[in-house]
């Protein structure tokens, strides 16, 4: 009978060795050494009875159901299961909604920059759309945005509006009047330390200060009402991993903290500004140094530019390129990206056309491309985020 309820629990699996085994075992070895000692088998028989009067009842009732634990146990393991299954679902959701917003701010602002760069004060005007960007969308009181001047490893202001409370030391002698305030921190440059702006831009990483009056970075320089000091974002401007500038906003004490919302959104802005910025910072370097006689000659040296100068090693991998225009100007392009630890994207394209209008077209998918192949979605993912960046209905651009 014993063997027969053993295999029954082996089979339906509802229980481990329990202490009671070891207790019978300890009564049958001693019941053992006392029968041999003494010669007596009645001692042994007594001794193997006893042992089943302890183990029947407890093989009983493992045999005829399964323990509550093991139930709770699976019920558990079974819920983490469910779980497991519908958080990567969720997950998923949360990083398209969040690259297709990306991709939306990336295109507006390389059509912008693309549309200033024959306009004079191009520069200025791209950080005045960019500063009202990033205004309207935290609603922010104040912006400042300020570039780095690489040769004196300063940061003056280039873009200036609302109300934004200076969080530096004012100078002593600078009386605290708004307009004398204003004109200071409008004309001021700061070092790379030593100051809120300084120290991001050394550092190369976004801050916020929901309350600044708990914040010794920001500096409280008075009691006037236009000097107090109430939430901050400071996001750096990169461009090829090296900080060109910072991104500021403020808003008021008496209004509600900026949040991890208004954090999030001004990074991505900074970021698609900054991706822009290094098309436009190159024309510009250009036109510098040369007239604009011929339009081809200026774009096909820019083009250029845009192109990997050297193809990075690959394991594995022979890489070489070859390229020739046709004319000044034309639409090829490619591009080699590690955009992950485990995928590298190889990039070839022509764009349709020639001259200004093709190569506009390349500067948008170099950009787009370049901002969100960081991702785990597939190739054909990407390339249609790509491609509504540039089909959007409200695209001026004719091609």
């Amino acid at each position: 009978m014993l063997i027969s309820l053993l295999a029954v629990i082996k089979y339906r699996n509802t229980a481990k060795i329990s202490f009671i085994f070891y207790v019978v075992l300890v009564v049958l070895i001693a019941g053992i050494i006392y029968t041999v000692s003494t010669s007596h088998t009645i001692y042994l028989a007594c001794t193997i009875l006893a042992a089943e009067i302890l183990v029947l009842p407890y093989l009983i009732i493992l045999a005829s159901g399964i323990s509550i634990k093991r139930e709770k146990k699976a019920k558990q393991k079974s819920a983490e299961a469910e779980k497991a299954e519908s958080s990567p679902g969720k997950a998923d959701a949360v990083t398209l909604e969040r690259y297709e917003k990306i991709l939306a701010v990336n295109r507006d602002f390389t059509v912008k920059a693309a549309n200033m760069f024959s306009d004079e004060d191009s520069l200025d005007k791209f950080l005045g759309y960019f500063n009202k960007k990033l205004t309207e969308t935290t609603h922010a009181d104040g912006c400042v945005i300020l570039l780095a001047d690489e040769f004196d490893n300063i940061l003056a202001v280039r873009s200036m509006s609302g109300s934004f409370p200076p969080p530096y030391k004012l100078p002593d002698d600078l009386p605290h009047k708004p307009v004398r305030i204003e004109t200071n921190f409008r004309y001021a440059q700061f070092p790379l330390q030593d100051n809120v702006f300084g120290n991001v831009a050394s550092g190369g990483e976004p801050v916020l200060i929901p309350d600044s009056s708990k914040d010794t970075r920001i500096y409280q320089n008075g009691p006037e009402d236009f000097l107090a000091c109430g939430s901050y974002i400071f996001v750096p401007i990169k461009i090829n991993d090296e900080v060109t500038g910072v991104a500021s906003l403020s808003r008021n004490p008496d209004k509600e903290k900026f949040g991890a919302a208004e954090f999030e959104d001004a990074k991505i802005i900074t970021e698609a500004a900054s991706t822009a910025l290094k098309p436009l910072f190159s024309f510009l370097e250009y036109s510098e140094h040369s007239e604009l006689t011929k339009e081809g000659d200026i774009a096909a040296k820019f083009q250029k530019q845009l192109l990997p100068e050297k193809l990075p090693a690959v394991t594995n991998v022979s890489l070489g390129c070859w390229s020739s225009t046709a004319e000044n100007v034309c639409g090829d392009y490619y591009d080699v990206i590690f955009s992950r630890r485990d995928r590298v994207s190889y990039i070839m394209a022509d764009i349709a056309g020639k001259g200004m209008n093709s190569f506009t077209v390349m500067v948008m998918v170099r950009a787009m491309l370049r901002l969100i192949v960081n991702t785990p979605q597939s190739a054909g993912t990407i390339l249609s985020w790509a491609n509504k960046g540039i089909c959007a209905e409200n695209s001026n651009i004719d091609h």
